[in-house]
């Protein structure tokens, strides 16, 4: 799925909980309808972003891992 995202947010220099507390504050304020990107190294973020995406009833498009450079890339939608 090629989708550009509305909002990025990069998140590689937070550590646990800052990614996930400012991921759930972006899809707050998404509007209906846009994508967020979101990037990350927090090893746990790939446990944590996809329950908070679920908790605030978003939906996760993609996940993706670049094990070369230790990102987590998510892309999100607000329905």
């Amino acid at each position: 799925m090629n989708e550009t995202p509305t909002v990025r947010l990069d998140c590689r220099e937070d550590v646990c909980p800052v990614p996930v507390l400012r991921t759930k504050e972006a899809i707050a304020k998404l509007t209906p309808g846009a994508t967020l990107e979101v990037l990350t190294k927090d090893p746990m973020a790939t446990v944590d972003i996809p329950a908070v995406v679920h908790k605030a009833g978003a939906v996760l498009l993609s996940m993706k891992a670049d094990e070369e450079n230790e990102t987590a890339t998510f892309l999100i939608r607000r329905p």
